[in-house]
């Protein structure tokens, strides 16, 4: 166990998949969204529920893109963190900082491209009324280039930093 937790370190590569964990949940909550109101209409529209099952099924389709919007926050700052805690195990000679530059640069650019993405994909007329609901994903992903920059500052700062001994 001690030679697998040696092993975890982290890196400027972890950006990439936090990218793409995060689009994956965004989306996935989104679709399902759109299933649970498709579903909840189909419940209230039935006369053999009686009113508690017909009022548990509308709760749930209110309360879900609520909570799956700050799920998807929390999701974001929780993998940042385990980032930045494994990244700080990695001592890095500054010699790699032009190297890692050009990749936060191109990871900017992806962050672009994922944040043009999601914003086309919520104004599809299928859901674009389900997509109303996530407020703070929307305003994430408006802008998402800018945290991934600050991403891979912080994380640049942290991997380069002066001692190259970890805190652990």
């Amino acid at each position: 166990m001690k030679k697998i937790l040696k092993r975890k370190k982290g890196s400027i590569t972890d950006i990439p998949f936090i990218m793409a964990g995060i689009f994956s949940v965004a989306i996935i909550a989104l679709l399902v969204t759109v299933l649970l109101n498709n579903f909840n209409n189909n419940i209230q529209d039935m006369d053999i529920f009686n009113d508690g099952s017909k009022d548990a099924s509308a709760s749930m389709a209110s309360d879900f893109p609520e909570v799956m919007d700050g799920g998807v926050i929390f999701i974001f700052f929780g993998m940042v963190f385990v980032s930045l805690i494994l990244a700080s195990l990695v001592p890095m000679h500054p010699i790699f900082l032009p190297f890692y530059l050009l990749e936060y640069i191109l990871l900017i650019w992806l962050g672009a491209g994922i944040s043009n993405a999601y914003q086309q994909i919520i104004e599809s007329p299928l859901l674009i009324v389900e997509a109303g609901q996530f407020t703070f994903t929307i305003f994430f992903f408006q802008y998402f280039p800018y945290f991934i920059g600050f991403l891979g500052a912080i994380l640049a700062i942290v991997m380069y930093k002066v001692k190259g001994d970890s805190i652990f």
